[in-house]
């Protein structure tokens, strides 16, 4: 199966995020990945290739939400979880 190529929207939102200094200005976006989640719906710790060296970007557009990062997550109750560091995904 082949990906579509980026639409003008993600390259017009990849150029603001270099224009405020939220990502670096070589980085060059070649996918993006889109999920939609309802309510108290996450999606469980999991762990990218070893070979991914790329930098990646994560946006939550309609609500707050944290996201973890660590090589030891662990789950603490239903859709929680606790990790090495976490960062809260704020609505702006």
């Amino acid at each position: 199966m082949m990906a579509n190529p980026m639409s003008t929207l993600f390259k017009v939102m990849t150029k603001r995020l270099i224009g405020w200094h939220v990502i670096p200005t070589d980085c060059v976006a070649d996918s993006c990945t889109i999920n939609i989640y309802k309510p108290g719906v996450c999606i469980p710790p999991y762990i990218d290739s070893h070979d991914f060296v790329c930098s990646f970007c994560t946006v939550s557009f309609l609500s707050e939400c944290d996201i973890l990062f660590g090589s030891n997550l662990k789950i603490t109750g239903r859709g929680e979880f606790s990790g090495f560091a976490a960062t809260s995904l704020l609505v702006r």
